[in-house]
């Protein structure tokens, strides 16, 4: 994965200089300017919250989304795990992370990690945490509080930790098949054909590489039905 961080650095995503943002407490007009900042000259998309990189103990990554056309500052392994399955999920049209603050009373507000659009214009918000079973009690009230808030604006609100999320092993994996999907397009009935081709085989990786290359399935094609799940395969290599 360090090769794969490597290599974005390489495209030109380097850190930002930040503006203050002028944040509107109403929760819809946030919801409709998420979508629309531009990106940044550096291929970014900003947060509400500044993630500074390189700072000690800290696992931050700087992940390229192809779905999303830009890069986002992430603030943990986890939450590059749950960007990759929101890559991965076609039901999902776009994201943004860090981009809303949601005003729970006078004193506290809470920054959710993710804001999701989804295939049916719905907008949902998604949490990582590394273990819910070890969050404080103050903490499980928080987020209860932003979960009750966000259910009167009909948003869903769901909350993942490590256990939801693929290992750091599967991470390493899936990003190796990802950065040969960009730009691949494959037609439905190419899918339809990989689908049939592949019932009742070996999912190992390799095998199905072999296999489909001998009905002229590129690698990187191969890469793509694997990655957005057209077919099921053990992407552990």
């Amino acid at each position: 994965m360090h090769l794969f961080i490597l290599e974005i650095t390489k495209m030109g995503f380097k850190p930002n200089h930040r503006k203050k943002f002028n944040i509107s407490n109403c929760l819809e007009t946030q919801l409709q300017e998420a979508f629309e900042k531009p990106i940044t000259i550096s291929g970014q998309f900003l947060g509400i919250r500044n993630i500074h990189h390189g700072s000690f103990n800290k696992r931050t990554v700087i992940f390229s989304s192809y779905k999303n056309g830009g890069a986002f500052s992430l603030e943990s392994q986890l939450e590059l795990a749950h960007a990759l399955n929101l890559e991965r999920d076609i039901s999902v049209l776009k994201y943004r992370t860090q981009a809303l603050k949601v005003i729970l009373s006078n004193a506290m507000y809470a920054i959710p990690d993710f804001l999701i659009l989804n295939n049916l214009h719905n907008y949902e918000v998604h949490e990582v945490k590394s273990n819910l079973k070890s969050l404080s009690k103050e903490k499980i009230e928080k987020l209860e509080i932003t979960k009750q808030v966000l259910k009167s604006y009909n948003i869903k609100y769901k909350i993942f930790d490590e256990i939801a999320l693929p290992s750091n092993k599967d991470v390493n994996s899936i990003l190796r098949i990802y950065k040969h999907v960009k730009n691949i397009n494959i037609d439905k009935d190419r899918i339809n054909l990989a689908k049939i081709l592949t019932e009742d085989i070996n999912k190992n990786f390799t095998f199905l590489l072999n296999h489909l290359s001998k009905y002229k399935y590129s690698y990187n094609e191969i890469c793509y039905l694997i990655f957005y799940k057209h077919i099921q395969a053990n992407i552990d290599i």
